[in-house]
């Protein structure tokens, strides 16, 4: 396959997602007893109606419906058995949706992949290779472990499973992929960056939750095996891959090939496979299954290339960046003369009024008082005014504005208003009109002696993962780069004091930390003539409202 795989940096990492949402204790100990909770009431409300649905069908569906399964219900027992397995954990999407939705306030899409799009590609290629793979270890049970195969084929109840099964089979699958090697897996990932931390907990988990499986209670401890080596297995492909699409499909091509091709003896998903193993040697399933996964992990990304997954060693720069000041990469972007502008987060308004220079009809907005009355005590420089207001609840009328700019300001928002943020400038946004927001990058020399000071780690991440979304608000990505800001300062005692002005909290910390600081800036600057220089990475991003514009910002918000 000719495949191009997508750049790293388009991606945000899929372990670090959670972050894209609200991540306080409470909101998971609530999502926990939402996801549990629904999840035990809607398995025993859908057990309860299918076995009442099955026990009457032949009072429920028109008569010549019902001969028929009458005529085969003997043999069609497995498949129906199958089905309210499936369905008993399929139901444990609503749930987890509602969790990741309404109370981590995050995009569904971030608790499926870390890239812009779901990769259906990559999922199919998965599952094809999962079957074939899958379908060749059983068969070659047959000559190792000395089992042998039976073909049994019933056509008509192989044919009902075959329209019964898939659907709720996939629901099953990402039911137990998004819960386990999704939320799971990225909630680890707020206590660790160690990837092998990251699978193993779920990994772990997942093989408690199957011990009642009847494989695993005649298997053993290799029937055991068998079952963490494919979470393990899953999990590093979620890492590898940067999200759930390969894991759900070699998940689903497993539990296809049992309940549709081969099955074998306890299968939890008996189903209606025509071929079946006598017996199964769960010693050289483990090994064959070992087998499987290298090929599928070979065959899986020769065929269908994935990009590594983003982290901070790849999001350095491999080839220089350019070195350029924050204002001069704005006004370089954008067209600003006569432009209906919102500058949003303000401060001082020193953007504001080189915008205003422009030719541009300038709001600037910020919630500090202080910020604005430093703003409103300069002298004008054309049509700029300023108000006192949130990024989160934009006092202005839908489609109002051509361009709203976030220079340097959504990672000060709260983490829950990032994304509400962006979604306000949608809204007042024109169609085709465009949002222009620059963020600091948490890394370069600057921002490791700004750490002990303010370690903005989380909040730039949580930015970036958010502007990464932005899609979920109608709001497409034009164009993105990164560029180096550099920052002069004269000596240690003028950066301190700059610094400490911003934040006056900032003030205390310096004082109690003056010989590391003074050390560390020393260290960390590159010492000219004229003054210690600082470069910090910063990336830009220029986003368009599509031409549907308010409508789908009305239907997302509501999401």
């Amino acid at each position: 396959m000719n495949r191009n795989p997508p750049n790293p940096e388009s991606q945000a990492c899929f372990g670090d997602l959670a972050r894209a949402g609200r991540t306080d204790a409470w909101t998971y100990g609530l999502a926990f007893v939402v996801i549990l909770g629904g999840w035990i009431v809607l398995e025993f409300a859908t057990i309860l109606g299918l076995a009442a649905l099955y026990k009457d069908w032949s009072w429920s569906i028109s008569s010549a419906w019902s001969a028929f399964l009458l005529a085969i219900d003997g043999q069609a027992r497995d498949t129906i058995y199958t089905l309210v397995v499936l369905a008993s954990v399929a139901v444990m999407l609503p749930p987890l949706f509602v969790a990741v939705r309404f109370i981590h306030r995050r995009p569904w899409r971030s608790l499926l992949t870390g890239r812009r799009r779901f990769d259906w590609t990559l999922m199919l290629y998965s599952l094809g290779l999962g079957l074939i793979l899958n379908g060749a270890l059983f068969f070659a049970m047959a000559g190792t472990g000395g089992a042998e195969i039976v073909f049994d084929w019933d056509p008509a109840v192989w044919l009902l499973a075959l329209v019964l099964l898939p659907l709720p089979l996939l629901a099953q699958v990402t039911a137990e992929e998004t819960l386990f090697r999704g939320y799971i897996y990225q909630w680890v990932g707020l206590f660790t960056a160690n990837t092998w931390v990251r699978i193993l907990i779920p990994a772990g988990l997942f093989a408690v939750m199957h011990l009642p499986n009847p494989e695993l209670q005649s298997g053993g401890y290799w029937a055991l095996a068998d079952y963490l080596l494919f979470s393990l297995y899953a999990g590093f492909l979620v890492y590898r891959t940067n999200g759930l699409e390969a894991a759900i499909g070699m998940h689903a091509a497993i539990n296809l090939l049992v309940s549709l091709i081969i099955t074998y003896p306890d299968s939890v998903l008996p189903g209606a496979a025509p071929w079946a193993l006598e017996e199964i040697a769960w010693d050289w399933m483990a090994l064959l299954s070992l087998i499987a996964v290298v090929l599928h992990y070979v065959l899986l990304l020769r065929l269908c290339p994935v990009a590594p997954p983003p982290s901070s060693k790849q999001r350095k720069p491999t080839v220089p960046l350019p070195v350029k000041r924050n204002a001069d990469s704005l006004i370089e972007t954008l067209a600003l003369k006569d432009k209906r502008v919102l500058d949003v987060g303000c401060g001082g308004g020193h953007i504001a009024r080189l915008m205003a220079g422009q030719g541009a009809h300038v709001i600037g907005l910020d919630p500090n008082p202080v910020q604005l009355r430093i703003a409103e005590a300069e002298t004008p420089v054309a049509d700029e005014t300023y108000q006192a207001a949130g990024g989160e609840a934009l006092p202005f009328d839908d489609e109002s504005m051509e361009l709203v700019v976030l220079f340097n300001s959504l990672h000060h928002l709260p983490p829950e208003t990032m994304a509400p943020a962006l979604r306000e400038a949608a809204r007042v946004l024109v169609p085709g009109g465009h949002l222009y927001i620059s963020e600091p990058v948490a890394e370069g020399p600057f921002f490791t002696l700004m750490q002990p000071i303010d370690d903005e780690t989380e909040v730039r991440a949580l930015a970036l993962a958010a502007i990464d979304n932005a899609e979920d608000h109608g709001l497409r990505e034009i164009t993105r780069a990164v560029h180096l800001h550099p920052m002069r300062y004269p000596d240690y005692e003028t950066f301190a004091q700059r610094i400490g002005n911003i934040d006056p909290t900032r003030r205390a910390k310096f004082a109690a930390l003056d010989a590391r600081m003074r050390a560390a800036f020393e260290e960390l600057g590159e010492t000219r003539d004229d003054g210690v220089w600082f470069h910090q990475p910063t990336r830009t991003h220029l986003l368009g409202k599509g031409v549907r514009g308010l409508e789908h910002i009305r239907s997302t918000s509501n999401r």
